[in-house]
């Protein structure tokens, strides 16, 4: 129990070092939308954000549509030459976002908080929940999945959003799939979870270590990574360990994963938001 009440207290200092890491760490060192995901590419840019900001997720339908969100409810827009705010209508920390094209983004966050663009401007969900939702991901405009506080995953029909039984109570930080019949959820305890397209079910992930994000190209090639610098590969078959090799980690500093998408290009990149150090994966 006490190595429960230890991660869990974890999991509110992470957020902490969060927040204090623009005012650890000077900008230039800090890392903007473009300059996480764009460091493998010699043409990447560099956005100056301001004094405190910290962007906790990014995604884009196109190199000139990029998305980025905040802890203080801002939204960034990128078209392709400038970052610009976008009117998100709440101060709610935004903690993921997602969309199947440039009229249909979801972002989520604190206070069960869930908005919607539809190409013009932002709206406020219901979400009928006011726990903290850390992750989203869909197949398309009408199945999305958001995940967060307490094991809660809830799923939108097009029309609706509405809970899905997902099994456990623990934390939920990331999902991810390669169709709406195989998605991933990662959390607190080293948890993983499959959806099959009916239900959610547990599989063994080998570690009991916290799991921030997931990602892959397919059903046989996804990457979990969280507490510890783990690293996690599964094959289709398994979940397996990888060597994350950087020592610093072995002290306990996590890691996230960021990713772009660019033409022909899938880069992923495995960030140590610490260190400023990175490992990046890139596939044509």
């Amino acid at each position: 129990m006490g190595g429960k009440k230890k991660e869990i207290a974890g999991l509110f200092l992470v957020e902490a070092l969060l927040a204090l890491l623009c005012l650890i760490f000077p900008l230039s060192t800090m890392a903007s939308a473009t300059s996480l995901v764009g460091r493998p590419n010699s043409n990447s840019q560099q956005t100056t954000l301001s004094e405190g900001q910290v962007l906790w997720s990014v995604w884009g339908s196109s190199s000139a549509d990029v998305f980025a969100v905040d802890g203080g409810g801002t939204i960034l827009h990128y078209d392709g030459s400038t970052w610009s705010p976008m009117t998100s209508g709440t101060i709610n920390a935004l903690l993921g976002i997602w969309g199947s094209s440039f009229s249909n983004v979801f972002a989520v966050g604190y206070g069960g908080t869930i908005l919607h663009y539809d190409g013009s401007a932002w709206d406020l969900m219901t979400s009928g929940t006011t726990d903290y939702l850390w992750g989203v991901w869909g197949s398309s405009s009408s199945d999305v999945f958001a995940v967060g506080y307490g094991g809660i995953i809830l799923h939108y029909n097009g029309s609706t959003w509405s809970p899905m039984t997902s099994g456990t109570t623990d934390y939920l930080w990331g999902v991810w799939g390669s169709s709406s019949s195989d998605v991933f959820a990662v959390g607190y305890g080293g948890i993983i979870l499959h959806y099959n397209g009916s239900t959610w079910s547990p599989m063994t992930s080998g570690t009991t270590n916290l799991l921030y994000g997931v990602w892959g190209t397919s059903s046989s090639d996804v990457f979990t990574v969280g507490y510890r610098g783990i690293i996690l590969h599964y094959n289709g078959s398994a979940w397996g360990l990888m060597a994350s090799s950087t020592e610093e980690n072995k002290k306990g500093l996590p890691l996230w994963i960021f990713f772009a998408i660019g033409i022909g290009t899938v880069i992923v990149i495995v960030t140590d938001i610490m260190l400023g150090r990175h490992l990046a994966r890139e596939r044509t």
